[in-house]
């Protein structure tokens, strides 16, 4: 499979919304970093180009929530 090449914001993004979409179907315990980074054609290195732990992406999926959730009310 041919290499995407995207934006840094674009890759990043796109690693939080698959996060997102994946602790959502199977739960922050069954989701892996692999699963996470396999989603988007990446590779290891990629993932921890933009963060450093499966926490450090969760912690920052969670910000996403809550700013959604205050922007609601």
């Amino acid at each position: 499979m041919a290499r995407v090449v995207k934006k840094p914001t674009e890759r990043k993004q796109e690693l939080i919304d698959i996060a997102i979409k994946l602790f959502l179907q199977k739960g922050y315990d069954e989701t892996s970093i692999k699963d996470i980074y396999s989603e988007a054609n990446g590779s290891f290195g990629m993932f921890y180009h933009y963060f450093k732990s499966k926490e450090e992406i969760f912690k920052v999926v969670m910000n996403r929530y809550t700013d959604l959730f205050i922007e609601e009310i």
